[in-house]
């Protein structure tokens, strides 16, 4: 074993040790970041005030005996407030009625946020904990099922989103959640839905690329409830954020209604909370981040695609690079990054990066979706005449014929002969040939 590989086993063991003492690694990406600590997920050490502004989706997620949301979230120490129809900021405003996702401007401003800070109303939860008294520290925001169809285009949502960046980085004090809007039992827009959560829950590429606070969080709610195997969640000390495989627009958590059923949102609150404890320590600094560890970058980054790639991982730092292909997460015995990697089929990327002097990065995920393009044959049923025929009458039918005299044209009625003939058809079936997109 050369010198190198003796220092950086030592500092893996080192680390191990320093895990286990209750050190993590900060969230990166969309999908899944390699985070090993004993309570990062504990719920805060003293109550917290949350406000909720919300509609009926919401209430129901709060409520006893649906998604139970208000009562895990006083279990967690989380003294929840609401708003909801009805609720005003400012007398006769009415601002509880508007919470689509064009509206967010018309909250996330000075003269209504302290409202909203200030707001003790609750409507679809009694809470059981004590009120700790102080203003609302975490604002929670949701727009109802409507708003999960987008159309054609993400942008305009992109450009509300966008605008409310600078008000979120002017009050690091208040820590606010997005949550996304849960689908309508059958999406239409579902593949541009499912683009814009995945691009608001992307830290690396996507809405809160380049944010340098630590006080906004997006929780998928939507993608929770899309399939039962689609997930945003902490589990095996990761973050995980994946859609299934057979995603396709249509929720099986609902009963006959737009409205979320109570399978659902019990599934959005056990995924939720945990996030929200892990999310809420790291905007309070509570957990141990290696801030000077390797930051790796990957182009392109994961998405769909419809050719082969040749992927390139590079660090902001030196650093020994290891990735994997399989799904498994890299170790020491993964394979060292040297170049450009080639894939040629759908494929997670999960790499890492180790430096000798500052330690490890924590495990990135990429996901590939490659499209191929395939042909294929199909058959046809073709009718065609067949050779013989057989007459079967004619008529006299009276048709116009021209003629010039003294140099105009001039016509007569005439009659001639139509005949008329009875056709045998057959059918053969005959090879066609098209092609279409197919996931590799």
């Amino acid at each position: 074993m050369g010198y190198s590989k003796k220092i950086v086993t030592l500092l893996i063991f080192l680390s191990m040790i320093f895990v286990f003492s209750g050190a993590v690694w900060a969230v990166a990406n969309d999908s899944m970041v390699s985070t090993s600590a004993v309570n990062a997920t504990d719920p805060p050490s003293s109550t917290v005030k949350l406000i909720f502004i919300h509609h009926s989706c919401g209430g129901n997620w709060l409520s006893d005996g649906d998604g139970n949301l208000g009562s895990v979230l006083n279990n967690n120490n989380y003294y929840v407030s609401e708003s909801d129809y009805g609720w005003d900021a400012q007398p006769n405003d009415n601002l509880g009625d508007h919470t689509d996702t064009q509206d967010w401007p018309s909250w996330f401003n000075d003269v209504k946020m302290p409202y909203v800070y200030n707001s003790d109303y609750h409507s679809a939860y009694t809470n059981t904990i004590a009120n700790p008294g102080g203003e609302n520290e975490i604002i929670m925001f949701k727009s109802c099922f409507p708003l999960s169809e987008v159309e054609d285009s993400i942008d305009d949502e992109k450009a509300i989103y966008n605008s409310l960046k600078p008000y979120f980085a002017a009050h690091p004090d208040k820590f606010f959640v997005l949550i996304t809007p849960p689908g309508e039992t059958d999406v239409d827009s579902y593949l541009k839905t499912r683009e814009l959560c995945e691009w608001l829950v992307n830290n690396e590429t996507g809405w809160l690329a380049g944010y340098t606070q630590r006080n906004v969080f997006v929780f998928d709610f939507y993608g929770v409830l899309s399939e039962t195997n689609s997930h945003h969640r902490w589990i095996n000390d990761s973050i995980e954020h994946v859609y299934a495989s057979n995603y396709d627009g249509i929720s099986p958590y609902h009963n006959g209604d737009d409205h979320t059923n109570a399978m659902g949102n019990q599934k959005a609150t056990s995924e939720f909370v945990p996030l929200l404890n892990y999310y809420y320590h790291l905007w309070k600094n509570d957990t141990w981040i290696n801030s000077t560890a390797p930051v790796l970058s990957v182009d392109p980054v994961g998405g769909y695609y419809y050719s082969p790639l040749n992927i390139t991982i590079s660090s902001n730092i030196p650093a020994t690079i290891y990735y994997t292909l399989d799904g498994t997460n890299p170790t020491l015995s993964s394979a060292v990054y040297t170049g450009p990697i080639t894939i040629n089929t759908s494929t997670t990327l999960k790499y890492l990066g180790i430096n000798e002097t500052e330690g490890s990065s924590r495990i990135y995920i990429s996901n590939y979706l490659i499209y191929s393009l395939v042909k294929y044959s199909y058959k046809v049923k073709v009718k065609y005449k067949l050779s013989n025929k057989k007459y079967r009458f004619k008529t006299k039918v009276k048709v116009k014929k021209w003629y010039k005299y003294h140099g105009k044209w001039r016509y007569k009625w005439v009659y001639k002969w139509k005949y008329y003939w009875d056709y045998k058809y057959g059918y053969r079936y005959e090879t066609r040939w098209a092609s279409k997109w197919v996931l590799t």
